[in-house]
């Protein structure tokens, strides 16, 4: 490592970029003291005078490089923030960089910019402005004049929720307009990549021709970069088997298009003009596909190689991978937030660091068994047998995912168990789709548009149907078997340094053993032990299965302790409970406002939090904005054991959906009335309403409520009863059950409605505290402005999704009530 200098070289221009964009003094003392350190340093063995001066002035001079190009970014981001804030209209000028259709809607990337008089900006600013509109309104490498309003990034309202700004700016976009005019001002001199676009969409087009269902989206992820038809539900598949990475054209494609085409062409030509022309072809497959920052990266690191072939250097991949980690961080500082930045230069620093020194270890112990087994017999050199070959790639597989499981953990908050043995199923023949797809795709498009689609076609196609058919059966078949996914949560930076440290402690540390142990017996070997030879590498292939367990557990970061969080979840309720013991509760959990809240809202938050399992979860009622939520997590990998509803819930429609839900899920629907408890140890959840038979009818009138006590905590969990029903409920039941316990928490009935939460209700349990969950702008006018005034005129605390997004509790050992609301919305 003391002599890949670049691969140092870009680590301290990475640590340069963090410290000003993470606002982390640790980076800059990593930066100025490890290049100061490298000046000062003394010790004889390690370098002559003048190359550690120079070794330390060069990593100094990244770091501050690193630093300027954080500094820019900065200023940007501030930059773009005072646009989003002041000019809700804008007007500039710019050239069509990219562009792309999702969902009906044409997304056009335009750099670099020029802005009117009347929105000046610093001639040093930095960014790309992303254009929406509902029409293709322009070609690539056009001049365009824009006219729109910027639209605000969306903000995440919940853990484990989707951040819109982060996600644009790690690709530079600054801010989103959408067009209300675009005119051409100046069209393309050369329509090369506009060419490459139009090629692109009718080879996705020849795919849905030739194959059914999703079958095409997929292929034409796989082979054109091209998401746009990608079904979410084969996307989803792929991602929870581990094998998403097939979809994005990444350095496993673009090595099997330029190695074959290499390849090809050196049996007839010089090496010189059979790397260019392949170097020409990989530069254009990359701009087919959408020079994405993993094709870029991927494409960069194969001209590297071309270079060093047709020179006859040797070619270093870590050095090759710091080149381009420099670059791409010099054009966008903020690339290193963007998670296929991260996966694709995370999965060749896996190879590298990990898989290659696991498997020249095993390597090096069957070479050693192969030589005790035949005596050193002259003219034999040792050979991988059949067996052999697949345990170094079994072996080889585990090294990559073990490097990769932190960050899947950290974007994803799990990782599928069974990802290397889907691997190896997928990885042989994926070769063949790709270079059958391409050809299909290429004649279909270029030859179709001239002659027409031609049914002889089907003989590139078919044998994709198969392959594609096969991949999609192994994916099902992998999720079908126990314990197919672990759901760990997010882990913090300690975990995953940890875990990194421990990782490539045990990997190397075992790699210099074993080439310690065996550099004296070579030649000996033909004495050796043979049995001894073989549970050499039996013990290291067992130990290599037994240090998956401990380390994976220490990337296990669930939720500890007591906790209350009221997910910000649109027009309805969802809460989450955790008890003192770390066992899972949900109560409600459903929107009208917002599509699809269980997969996009609900999920993503119980991952976060590392939680697999939730034992009860209760539902009040079967209003739609307090289970629809519900019945997408039960489709989900998060298993509920028990779903709990009122003994007087009507069985309309709603019940019907929650009752096959939980029978298809294998969830056992459980009744409550009033007096009956669930719970732990130290926490117990008790039903005060609706007794049965119910004194009131409707939906709301018996809705569900709860009590949630611990010994330092107590709250009230209304759904959507009214005034009158609290009213029935202090004359009756409630008061008793409280026992003087001063209220901690009550969650707002009727998403804080002025028909509920009445005086008498408030002045009788008198709350610390009041969360209110209810929609932004809602056509209900939740919550009631008579509500809050009794609020205030009682100078009780509350807190609103709407606006405070995300509302989390913690009380614990007599401590006051702890209230966050880490994603708040106001601006």
């Amino acid at each position: 490592m003391n002599r890949r200098y670049l691969a140092q070289g870009a680590v301290w221009f990475l640590f340069g970029i963090l410290f000003v964009l993470q606002r982390n003094l640790i980076f800059a003392l990593l930066g100025v003291l490890g290049g100061g350190w490298l000046i000062y340093h003394h010790s004889r063995h390690y370098l002559k005078t003048s190359h550690r001066y120079l070794h330390g002035v060069f990593l100094l001079l990244l770091f501050a490089m690193g630093v300027f190009r954080g500094l820019v970014a900065n200023s940007c981001i501030t930059i773009s923030n005072q646009i989003m804030e002041q000019h809700t209209n804008i007007c500039f000028t710019g050239t069509i960089v990219k562009k792309e259709q999702k969902q009906d809607q044409w997304r056009y990337t335009i750099d670099p910019l020029e802005f009117s008089e009347e929105q000046p900006l610093p001639e040093d600013w930095e960014g790309l402005i992303v254009v929406q509109s509902s029409t293709d309104m322009g070609r690539l490498d056009t001049t365009v004049l824009v006219e729109g309003s910027i639209r605000p990034f969306r903000r995440p309202e919940n853990d484990g929720g989707f951040d819109e700004a982060n996600y644009n700016q790690s690709m530079g976009v600054m801010a989103v307009v959408k067009a209300t005019d675009l005119q051409e001002i100046k069209a393309p001199k050369i329509l090369l990549r506009e060419g490459l676009f139009q090629l692109r969409r009718r080879m996705a087009q020849v795919y849905d021709v030739y194959l059914p269902g999703e079958e095409s989206g997929i292929l034409a992820a796989m082979t054109l970069g091209e998401k746009g038809d990608l079904l979410p539900e084969a996307k989803d598949l792929f991602q929870e088997t581990g094998i998403s990475h097939i979809l994005a054209i990444s350095g496993l494609h673009i090595s099997m298009v330029g190695m074959l085409l290499f390849r090809l062409l050196r049996k007839r030509w010089a090496p010189l003009p059979a790397a260019t022309v392949t170097v020409v072809v990989v530069i254009l497959y990359g701009m087919l596909t959408g020079s994405s920052i993993s094709t870029n990266r991927a494409v960069g690191m194969f001209v590297i190689l071309m270079i060093a072939t047709v020179f006859g250097c040797s070619y270093d991949l870590l050095s090759a991978l710091s080149v381009m980690a420099i670059l791409l961080l010099w054009q966008n500082p903020l690339a290193y937030r963007q998670v296929g930045f991260v996966f694709s230069f995370g999965a060749i620093l896996g190879v590298a660091l990990v898989a290659n020194p696991l498997s020249q270890t095993y390597e090096m112990l069957c070479d050693y068994r192969w030589r005790t087994h035949h005596r050193m017999d002259h003219g034999k050199q040792f050979h991988k047998n059949a067996k052999e070959v697949v345990v170094s790639a079994l072996i080889g597989g585990i090294g990559i995912q073990l490097a990769s499981l932190p960050l899947c953990a950290y974007f994803f908050y799990g990782f599928p168990i069974y990802v290397v043995g889907v691997n190896l199923l997928v990885l042989p023949v994926l070769g063949i789709v790709i270079s059958l797809g391409l050809l299909g795709g290429l004649l279909g498009g270029i030859c179709g548009a001239i002659w027409g689609l031609h049914p002889a076609l089907n003989i590139f196609f078919y044998p994709c149907h198969l392959i594609l058919y096969f991949y999609e059966a192994v994916s099902g078949w992998s999720l079908d078997l126990p314990m197919a996914q672990m759901i760990v949560g997010r882990p913090t930076w300690w975990q995953m340094l940890l875990y990194y440290g421990l990782l490539l402690g045990v990997v190397w540390g075992c790699y210099t053993w074993t080439k310690k142990q065996l550099d004296g017996r070579w030649e000996r070997a033909r004495h050796g032990n043979r049995r001894m030879a073989t549970n050499r590498v039996r013990c290291f292939v067992v130990a290599l299965g037994v240090m998956v367990l401990p380390l994976v557990g220490l990337l296990y970061h669930p939720t500890r302790g007591f906790e209350v969080d009221m997910l910000s979840v649109g027009q309805g309720d969802g809460i989450y409970i955790s008890s003192p013991e770390g066992v899972d509760f949900f109560l409600d959990g459903g929107s009208t406002s917002k599509q699809q809240v269980g997969e996009y809202v609900i999920a993503p938050f119980l991952k976060y939090h590392g939680v697999a399992k939730i034992s009860y979860w209760f539902v009040s009622h079967t209003d739609e904005d307090h289970y629809s939520g519900l019945l997408e997590v039960l489709a989900s990998e998060i298993r509920i054991e028990h779903v709990v509803i009122p003994t007087t819930m009507e069985h309309n429609e709603g019940y019907e959906q929650i009752a096959l839900a939980c029978q298809a899920a294998g969830t056992k629907l459980l009744h409550i009335q009033e007096g009956q408890i669930v719970g732990t140890g130290r926490m117990r959840i008790e039903c005060f309403y609706p007794t049965d038979p119910a004194p009131y009818t409707g939906t709301n009138e018996n809705s569900m409520c709860l009590l949630v006590t611990t010994e330092d905590f107590c709250g009230i969990f209304t759904g959507d009863l009214g005034e009158e029903q609290e009213a029935w409920i202090l004359r009756n039941h409630l008061l008793p059950r409280l026992q003087g316990r001063k209220v901690d928490c009550l969650k707002a009935a009727h998403h804080g409605s002025n028909g509920s939460n009445s005086e008498a209700w408030l002045d009788a349990i008198h709350p610390e505290f009041v969360m209110i969950s209810a929609g932004k702008n809602n056509s209900y006018g939740h919550p009631g402005d008579a509500f809050l005034g009794r609020l205030k005129e009682r100078e009780i605390p509350w807190a609103l999704t709407a606006t405070s997004g995300q509302i989390q509790l913690r009380k614990e050992h007599k401590h006051p009530l702890q209230v966050r609301c880490p994603w708040n919305m106001d601006p």
